[in-house]
């Protein structure tokens, strides 16, 4: 509950066992260039370092809770994190992610400037594990769309409007991500619209092997530097709609010297695609369905990629 006394926002940082790298998503809250805050970390039973890490920043504006048992995935700390949360605005921010400084300042300006608008996301650097970057959240009219999906880092809403979409539902009991179906609810109570500048470096644990078994942050002290250069983002975007324009194989390029087979392949391909469009329809859902995932397996493969141990699911 926001008092007198509360911080403009409120951030929210789910973390286990990453005392390797946490200290960069920190570093990039306090470089923020709004000062008011509160970050909320909560960790899912960590059994390492990382309380050492967190104290070390000797910031009273950062608070950290430990969980005593162990959910092997975001959702609980996350609802913790909302419930504590004092801030009229809120945010999340993966304990591998970056803010480029003016993040947050660049987000509460954009709702304040769109009184209709509940929530916002900014356009993030997807950091991809061959070190490919892709742009994400360069949107039609700046508006995200029902099939579209930004990471929970890039996203900044009111808190009243967090707590009205509801508890992040549990991992262990979806076929999808937690992130992906609270999203889809926050579409359906407000539009979503993207800030105008990239806020966000994302360097996913998702895809990268092993990477809670290992102590390595190379990648983040390269990035942290990247992010220190002012052409980054605009070169990042440059090289990125470069490249899929002349290397899709849907590009004008490609299908100038193309098949006929792949010229029927493409036009299949962008009707299909169209239909999907026109009627709103989530192809992330159609293929759990036809793949038959069951409840659980997604994080559960997340996990093993990660280097940590898959949980049992348990059947009903």
């Amino acid at each position: 509950m926001a008092t007198g006394n509360s911080p403009i926002i409120s951030i929210i940082m789910a973390t286990y066992n990453r005392s390797n790298i946490i200290s960069y998503a920190i570093q990039s809250v306090c470089n923020q260039t709004i000062t008011d805050w509160e970050l909320i970390i909560v960790g899912d039973g960590c059994t390492d370092d990382t309380e050492e890490v967190i104290r070390a920043f000797q910031d009273q504006r950062i608070i950290f809770y430990n969980l005593p048992t162990n959910h092997g995935e975001q959702s609980v700390p996350n609802n913790i994190g909302m419930k504590k949360a004092t801030g009229k605005y809120l945010a999340f921010l993966g304990h591998d992610d970056m803010w480029f400084p003016n993040h947050l300042e660049i987000a509460l300006t954009t709702l304040n400037e769109n009184t209709d608008v509940k929530m916002v996301c900014c356009p993030t650097l997807f950091i991809s594990s061959n070190g490919d970057i892709i742009v994400l959240g360069i949107f039609k009219n700046s508006l995200l769309r029902a099939y579209e999906y930004m990471p929970p880092s890039s996203w900044v809403m009111l808190t009243d409007f967090a707590r009205a979409v509801g508890d992040w539902k549990s991992a262990w009991t979806l076929k999808e991500q937690p992130q992906e179906e609270w999203l889809k609810r926050a579409l359906l109570k407000s539009k979503i619209i993207t800030t105008n500048q990239i806020g966000l470096v994302k360097i996913t644990a998702g895809d990268r092997k092993n990477c809670y078994s290992h102590s390595n942050n190379r990648e983040h002290e390269y990035y942290k530097n990247k992010m220190l250069d002012t052409t980054f983002c605009e070169k990042s975007i440059i090289h990125y709609f470069t490249r899929k324009e002349t290397h899709d194989e849907l590009s004008r390029y490609a299908l100038g010297e193309a098949t006929y087979f792949q010229l029927f392949r493409s036009l299949l391909f962008k009707s299909i695609k169209l239909i999907f469009i026109l009627f709103r329809m989530d192809i992330n859902q159609l293929l759990i369905r036809i793949k038959n995932v069951k409840n659980g397996e997604e994080i559960n493969a997340f996990r093993k990629t990660r280097g940590l141990k898959e949980i049992p699911i348990q059947k009903k």
